[in-house]
């Protein structure tokens, strides 16, 4: 399989952005699984990839982002994404979509899809949020414009959801708009796979016992948004200072927030309020386990993957202290455990109770690693990824009535002239040479790159080598594996 994704990254430094780390993860694992694959990741040419570790058999395809804020982009396509993936003249042939642009996804199906079918390469929506206005513990920009699109786009798509509550908003929300028709098929398209944690990689590169902080310390992990409340953990900070614990706070977010420093960093300094920004992976994880308490501050969660992190370096001694909101229930069964608060001035006395007892805290805290690793993680979550992702790949076969039979001798005439391995390219070149085919020629009848690769795949008996961007194809070649 060959596959595209299509994030809508929040900020322009990759290596630091949760939805490309999370991509990566799934690349990562599936290549674990089977190797008979290849992967594009579409990037905003803007971006800023220095430190991105790239995963192998992975392709970077920087193309312009029109939309210059986060929220835009659920809604935008990149500038030239039709003419790298459409299936009627794209440059790559690919088997499936993956993207977290709810609002672009039926745009996106329209410039893959080939005209002279009834159906299209499948595109699956990754939802980080699903949003359900009467259901939201903070208010959200929404309009009935977006919720009308984003539910048109669900029953057109296949979208999957982290949660049961999140599909839930979803199609409470699209009832608003669609037909019992139309939320019969969203229905039968929406699938929820919880966020993958790859609780390996954390743990191979975090030494287990690693030294803690000299002073207690409160770590915060995420955007600086009224959403996150990261400044309501910096009053927290603020009292049990004023009462004289020492403590210091450090908040690892994805950007900078010039005036969130200037409020609380410059009144208390840089040793007692310490704020990184755009942290990678391999910097972030220790600089978490090496503190002591993590406050989950959220009114609400979508993209839960960042949390479930947290909580699960519990393991390494990283005590959470959990909000009673519904998101958070749903993610973890809290109802025995000790540190969930209220409000924050609950939050703070549980704090306090933490610098104190901290040994019996950690151990009490052990069972949400355990949980998260049983429940979370990336293998397991990954392989039920895969196997959806799959199964919608096997459900396409639409371009199959393209085989036509002049299309068909020209494609076997010029596959048996070329030496093997011979690239999806060589085979077009050939086509346009015996057949005068353009490369980019969308006239009636005329075969695509798409339409060329399956059929060899699929009637020729060749196999892609999956070695590179373009197709290589080999005659009875090797299998690939599949465990």
């Amino acid at each position: 399989m060959r596959i595209c994704f299509v994030p809508a990254p929040t900020f322009p430094r990759l290596a630091s952005e949760s939805v490309i780390q999370m991509f990566f993860t799934m690349i990562r694992n599936w290549l674990k699984m089977r190797d008979d694959l290849w992967f594009y990741m579409v990037v905003p040419r803007d971006a800023f990839l220095q430190g991105l570790k790239v995963p192998p058999k992975t392709t970077i395809i920087p193309l312009e982002d029109t939309a210059p804020v986060y929220y835009d982009k659920h809604c935008d396509v990149p500038v030239g994404f039709y003419q790298k993936f459409s299936m009627r003249i794209g440059e790559f042939p690919i088997d499936a979509v993956i993207t977290t642009r709810t609002n672009a996804a039926v745009i996106i199906q329209r410039q893959l899809w080939d005209y002279r079918l009834e159906d299209v390469i499948p595109v699956i929506i990754d939802e980080d949020m699903a949003v359900n206005p009467g259901a939201m513990p903070a208010p959200m920009p929404t309009t009935d414009v977006d919720m009308l699109n984003r539910s048109m786009a669900y029953a057109a798509a296949w979208p999957v959801f982290d949660t049961d509550l999140e599909m839930a908003n979803a199609l409470t929300t699209a009832r608003k708009y669609l037909s019992g028709t139309m939320m019969k098929r969203m229905e039968a398209r929406c699938k929820v796979i919880p966020p993958g944690v790859d609780t390996s990689w954390i743990e191979e590169n975090i030494p287990y016992g690693m030294p803690k902080n000299g002073k207690f310390t409160l770590f915060f992990g995420g955007r600086l948004n009224a959403a996150k409340r990261a400044e309501k953990m910096v009053e927290v900070y603020d009292k049990m200072y004023a009462a004289g614990h020492d403590v210091r706070v450090v908040l690892c977010t994805p950007k900078s927030d010039d005036k969130f420093k200037e409020n609380y960093v410059m009144k208390y300094g840089r040793t007692e309020v310490e704020i990184n920004s755009f942290m990678p992976p391999d910097e972030f994880y220790p600089m978490a386990a090496s503190s002591h308490v993590y406050l989950a501050s959220s009114k609400m969660e979508g993209f839960s993957i960042g949390f479930l992190e947290q909580v699960y370096l519990a393991k390494y001694g990283l005590v959470p202290i959990l909000p009673n909101l519904p998101w958070c229930r749903t993610l973890l069964p809290i109802d025995d455990y000790r540190l969930v608060y209220k409000d924050f001035a609950e939050a703070a006395g549980m704090i306090r109770w933490v610098k104190d007892n901290y040994e019996l805290a950690v151990k009490e805290a052990q069972w949400l690693s355990d949980y998260v690793k049983e429940t979370y993680d990336a293998k397991k979550m990954c392989r039920l990824y895969l196997d959806y992702v799959e199964e919608r790949v096997e459900e396409f076969t639409a371009y199959r009535r393209l085989f036509s039979k002049g299309g068909t001798d020209l494609m076997k005439m010029c596959a048996d002239r070329l030496k093997p391995p011979f690239s999806v390219d060589d085979l077009y070149a050939a086509m346009n040479k015996y057949a005068e085919v353009g490369k980019y020629d969308a006239t009636r009848g005329k075969a695509s790159k798409y339409v060329a690769y399956k059929w060899l795949i699929e009637e020729g008996g060749y196999e892609d080598l999956h070695d590179g961007p373009v197709p290589r194809l080999l005659k009875g070649g090797r299998r690939p594996i599949s465990m």
